[in-house]
Order: structure tokens, then sequence, then C-alpha cells
């Protein structure tokens, strides 16, 4: 996974990328640079202009993050090459936390629903013709 992170800055040289892109960079950068700890306390949930906005869990977490901020941004920007990053701004939200931690699999419906969700996807047409 490191080695794709470190290609992410070239990309960003080579390729005029737009805001969502840059965004998404930073987003894929942002546990590296934070560190496993620290990305488990925090979301990443946009980047303005060169500002980025990180939710965090609690009061507690927003003080020491805002200590360690020059430290996080010397990180990221030298993870991405350049400065892309000169302010966060850390945010107490810990929903949005709680939601970057899951992983995908909890979000899979079981089985029944799914074929529910698919049975309303597959026209009687299609449906006729496959049986």
């Amino acid at each position: 996974m490191f080695d794709i992170v470190r290609t992410l800055p070239g990309l960003m040289k080579e390729f005029a990328v737009g805001p969502e892109a840059r965004e998404a960079i930073v987003f894929a950068v942002w546990r590296n640079a934070a560190g496993e700890q620290l990305a488990g306390q925090t979301a990443p949930l946009k980047v303005d202009d060169k500002r980025l906005i990180v939710a965090v869990s609690s009061k507690a977490w927003q003080r020491n993050l805002e200590d360690l901020s020059g430290q996080i941004i010397y990180k990221l920007n030298a993870v991405l090459g350049n400065r892309t990053i000169e302010f966060i701004e850390f945010q107490i939200d810990e929903l949005a936390v709680v939601n970057a931690r899951k992983r995908p699999d909890d979000e899979k419906p079981s089985k029944e629903v799914f074929e529910q969700m698919a049975a309303g996807e597959v026209s009687p047409e299609l449906k006729e013709s496959a049986e």
C-alpha cells in the first residue's frame, strides 16, 4: 500500500489534477502521514484550497492534534511532494470518524436483502427471458 501512496505525488505533478482528484489524493495520503493511531481517531472531510478539514472523535483529540498540526502538515506535504496543505482544521464529528472506521464488508447487505434489491433491478422482460 505504501508503494501506491508514493506514486500519488507524481500523478499530481504529471497531470493537471482538479480539486476533486487533489482532495482524493490528500485523503489517501492522510492515513500514512497521520499514522494508524491518529488515523483511527480522525477522518478527512474536505480540502478547501490549502486547508484540510479533519473530523476528530472528541475535544481531547482536537486539542492534541491542533498541537501536532505543524508536524502532520510537514509529513503530508513531504509525502505529497509539495505544499498542498498549509493548515488543518480539526472539527469534532464523532459520527464521521465512526463511519470512516467501518470496513467495506460492514456495509454489505445480507443475502436475502441483496436478492430483494436485485429482484427490483431486473425488468419483467429480462426475468421472463431468463426463466
